[in-house]
Protein backbone atom coordinates (compact mmCIF):
# COMPACT_ATOMS: atom_id res chain seq x y z
CA UNK A 1 0.00 0.00 0.00
CA UNK A 2 2.98 2.01 0.63
CA UNK A 3 4.57 2.02 -2.69
CA UNK A 4 1.00 3.05 -5.05
CA UNK A 5 1.04 6.15 -2.65
CA UNK A 6 4.29 7.33 -3.28
CA UNK A 7 3.28 7.54 -7.17
CA UNK A 8 0.16 9.43 -7.09
CA UNK A 9 0.63 12.68 -9.76
CA UNK A 10 -0.82 15.73 -9.91
CA UNK A 11 -4.26 17.26 -8.70
CA UNK A 12 -6.00 18.84 -11.45
CA UNK A 13 -6.03 22.22 -9.12
CA UNK A 14 -2.19 21.63 -8.91
CA UNK A 15 -2.33 21.41 -13.36
CA UNK A 16 -4.62 24.58 -13.62
CA UNK A 17 -2.21 26.75 -11.20
CA UNK A 18 0.87 25.79 -12.74
CA UNK A 19 -0.39 26.77 -16.08
CA UNK A 20 -1.96 30.02 -14.41
CA UNK A 21 1.22 31.05 -13.54
CA UNK A 22 2.92 29.99 -16.89
CA UNK A 23 0.65 32.43 -18.87
CA UNK A 24 1.12 35.40 -16.69
CA UNK A 25 5.17 34.59 -17.30
CA UNK A 26 4.51 34.59 -21.22
CA UNK A 27 2.42 37.33 -21.22
CA UNK A 28 5.08 39.80 -18.87
CA UNK A 29 7.63 37.71 -21.13
CA UNK A 30 6.41 39.23 -24.26
CA UNK A 31 5.47 42.28 -23.62
CA UNK A 32 9.39 42.65 -22.71
CA UNK A 33 10.33 41.38 -25.97
CA UNK A 34 7.56 43.37 -27.98
CA UNK A 35 8.99 46.39 -26.41
CA UNK A 36 12.66 45.39 -27.07
CA UNK A 37 11.74 44.65 -30.73
CA UNK A 38 10.29 47.91 -31.14
CA UNK A 39 13.61 49.51 -29.76
CA UNK A 40 15.43 47.40 -32.21
CA UNK A 41 13.49 48.81 -34.84
CA UNK A 42 13.06 52.34 -33.51
CA UNK A 43 17.11 52.58 -33.50
CA UNK A 44 17.32 51.42 -36.84
CA UNK A 45 14.93 53.68 -38.24
CA UNK A 46 17.25 56.48 -36.95
CA UNK A 47 20.43 55.06 -38.03
CA UNK A 48 18.78 55.10 -41.84
CA UNK A 49 17.37 59.11 -41.41
CA UNK A 50 21.04 59.19 -40.19
CA UNK A 51 23.11 57.72 -42.60
CA UNK A 52 20.96 59.13 -45.81
CA UNK A 53 21.04 62.87 -44.38
CA UNK A 54 25.12 62.59 -43.21
CA UNK A 55 25.41 61.01 -46.56
CA UNK A 56 23.38 63.40 -48.76
CA UNK A 57 24.99 66.81 -47.16
CA UNK A 58 28.21 65.80 -47.17
CA UNK A 59 27.75 65.27 -51.32
CA UNK A 60 26.48 68.79 -51.58
CA UNK A 61 28.39 70.43 -49.41
CA UNK A 62 31.50 69.17 -51.23
CA UNK A 63 29.64 69.93 -54.96
CA UNK A 64 28.89 73.05 -53.92
CA UNK A 65 32.51 73.34 -53.38
CA UNK A 66 33.30 72.68 -56.67
CA UNK A 67 31.48 75.78 -58.17
CA UNK A 68 33.98 77.57 -59.75
CA UNK A 69 32.86 81.12 -60.18
CA UNK A 70 28.63 82.90 -59.73
CA UNK A 71 27.92 82.59 -63.39
CA UNK A 72 28.63 78.87 -62.74
CA UNK A 73 25.03 78.80 -61.07
CA UNK A 74 22.12 78.39 -63.32
CA UNK A 75 19.24 77.51 -61.01
CA UNK A 76 18.76 78.30 -57.16
CA UNK A 77 15.54 78.15 -55.43
CA UNK A 78 14.36 77.04 -52.12
CA UNK A 79 13.98 73.30 -53.90
CA UNK A 80 16.28 73.24 -56.76
CA UNK A 81 19.98 73.87 -56.99
CA UNK A 82 21.67 73.73 -60.52
CA UNK A 83 24.99 74.78 -61.63
CA UNK A 84 28.22 73.45 -63.73
CA UNK A 85 31.29 72.27 -61.64
CA UNK A 86 34.94 72.86 -61.59
CA UNK A 87 35.45 69.94 -64.31
CA UNK A 88 32.54 71.39 -66.47
CA UNK A 89 29.81 68.71 -65.61
CA UNK A 90 26.65 70.02 -64.76
CA UNK A 91 24.93 69.01 -60.99
CA UNK A 92 21.17 69.62 -59.91
CA UNK A 93 19.76 68.56 -57.03
CA UNK A 94 16.24 68.53 -56.55
CA UNK A 95 13.41 68.09 -54.05
CA UNK A 96 10.89 66.01 -55.34
CA UNK A 97 8.01 63.90 -53.93
CA UNK A 98 9.69 62.39 -50.98
CA UNK A 99 13.27 62.30 -52.14
CA UNK A 100 16.53 64.36 -53.17
CA UNK A 101 17.56 64.11 -56.36
CA UNK A 102 21.18 64.42 -57.85
CA UNK A 103 21.08 64.48 -61.48
CA UNK A 104 17.81 62.56 -61.44
CA UNK A 105 19.29 59.86 -59.12
CA UNK A 106 17.98 59.60 -55.70
CA UNK A 107 20.49 60.92 -53.16
CA UNK A 108 18.25 60.17 -50.03
CA UNK A 109 14.72 58.48 -49.81
CA UNK A 110 12.28 59.79 -46.98
CA UNK A 111 12.78 63.46 -47.49
CA UNK A 112 9.84 65.73 -45.91
CA UNK A 113 10.16 68.22 -49.04
CA UNK A 114 8.03 70.46 -46.80
CA UNK A 115 10.57 71.08 -44.22
CA UNK A 116 13.57 70.77 -46.45
CA UNK A 117 14.98 73.68 -48.70
CA UNK A 118 18.03 75.15 -49.92
CA UNK A 119 19.01 78.72 -48.64
CA UNK A 120 21.18 81.01 -50.55
CA UNK A 121 23.69 83.57 -48.64
CA UNK A 122 25.35 86.78 -50.10
CA UNK A 123 29.01 87.61 -49.06
CA UNK A 124 27.43 89.42 -45.65
CA UNK A 125 25.57 86.12 -44.54
CA UNK A 126 22.45 87.92 -46.10
CA UNK A 127 19.95 85.92 -47.72
CA UNK A 128 19.48 86.67 -51.36
CA UNK A 129 17.88 85.02 -54.54
CA UNK A 130 20.24 86.61 -57.01
CA UNK A 131 22.29 83.74 -58.67
CA UNK A 132 25.57 86.31 -58.90
CA UNK A 133 25.61 87.38 -55.10
CA UNK A 134 25.38 83.67 -54.11
CA UNK A 135 28.31 82.17 -51.88
CA UNK A 136 27.04 80.43 -49.30
CA UNK A 137 24.43 77.38 -49.76
CA UNK A 138 22.39 76.44 -46.23
CA UNK A 139 21.18 73.07 -46.98
CA UNK A 140 17.79 72.21 -44.55
CA UNK A 141 17.22 68.21 -44.36
CA UNK A 142 14.42 66.65 -43.08
CA UNK A 143 14.37 62.62 -43.61
CA UNK A 144 11.35 60.80 -42.12
CA UNK A 145 11.93 56.54 -41.59
CA UNK A 146 9.14 54.95 -39.81
CA UNK A 147 8.06 57.38 -38.22
CA UNK A 148 11.44 58.61 -36.67
CA UNK A 149 12.22 62.39 -38.18
CA UNK A 150 15.83 63.11 -38.46
CA UNK A 151 16.43 66.64 -39.45
CA UNK A 152 20.33 68.02 -40.07
CA UNK A 153 21.34 71.35 -41.67
CA UNK A 154 24.44 72.66 -42.78
CA UNK A 155 26.05 75.80 -44.27
CA UNK A 156 28.70 75.06 -47.62
CA UNK A 157 30.63 77.61 -48.96
CA UNK A 158 31.72 78.15 -52.31
CA UNK A 159 35.31 78.19 -51.69
CA UNK A 160 36.60 78.19 -54.99
CA UNK A 161 34.82 81.56 -56.48
CA UNK A 162 38.06 83.59 -58.67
Amino acid sequence: MLEINRWRGFSLIELVATIVILSIIAAIGSRVLQASFNAFYQNQYITDANAQARLALERMSRDVHTINSSSSITTATSSQLSFTNASGNSVTYLLSGSQLLLNNQVLADGVDVASSSFTYLDQNASITSTLSNIRYVIINLNITQGGVNYSLRTMANTINFT
